[in-house]
């Protein structure tokens, strides 16, 4: 289960989660840096049962849950032009007649 335990447009977002016997707090701060961003992540967990003797696979589960935060990240970060369709063709791109399948 998790929870947004704060949102601050293009500077900051964080959420609490739970699973099983791990509980723990993400956060993402983001600050302008010359022409780019600076981003830093941090993480508080505490972790019981199970777990607290297996600390490799809390943290693999944690980086596998980081990597695709900061794929959401990017995108909402970097949305695609207006009106953008990934499956468009321009059509001086596009097969010329007969040269190509006829769909």
């Amino acid at each position: 289960t998790s929870t947004v335990t704060a949102y601050e447009p293009t500077s900051k977002y964080a959420y609490h989660f739970t699973s099983g016997e791990v509980e723990a707090t993400v956060t993402y701060e983001l600050e302008p840096l010359g022409s780019g961003t600076l981003l830093t992540f941090s993480m508080e967990a505490t972790v019981g049962g199970f777990f607290g003797v297996a600390p490799k696979i809390v943290l693999g589960r944690a980086t596998g849950e980081y990597e695709r935060d900061l794929e959401k990240l990017k995108e909402v970060l970097n949305p695609p032009p207006y009106g953008h369709d990934p499956g468009f063709t321009p059509q001086s791109e596009a097969p010329q007649q007969g040269s190509g399948p006829v769909i």
